[in-house]
């Protein structure tokens, strides 16, 4: 198994939902939705090229989207950096 290289991350004005039922395992995954004040902590994850692709192919029902984070280093003072998110083309929930 190969290791993900990543790193804890705030994305600004945006929150996570869980807004789509999977019928693969009977629950919900999560999107984020644009809301004003909002935040989410999370994970940048280092990809290559080859290994975004693959994940284009499995986050079918998203849309791979540029959103400004705030990345924390230990050690280092953070730093803001564009990076990919795949959000719900419909967040509503449908389970």
């Amino acid at each position: 198994a190969q290791h993900l290289e990543s790193e804890p991350a705030i994305v600004a004005d945006w929150v996570r939902v869980f807004c789509i039922h999977s019928s693969n395992w009977g629950g919900s995954v999560a999107s984020l939705v644009p809301k004003p004040g909002g935040m989410v902590r999370g994970a940048v994850v280092t990809l290559t090229s080859e290994q975004l692709e693959m994940l284009d192919q499995y986050e079918r029902g998203y849309t791979k989207t540029r959103l400004q984070a705030t990345i924390e280093v230990t050690g280092h003072s953070p730093t803001s950096e564009q990076v990919i998110a795949y959000v719900a083309n419909d967040p509503s929930w449908t389970g």
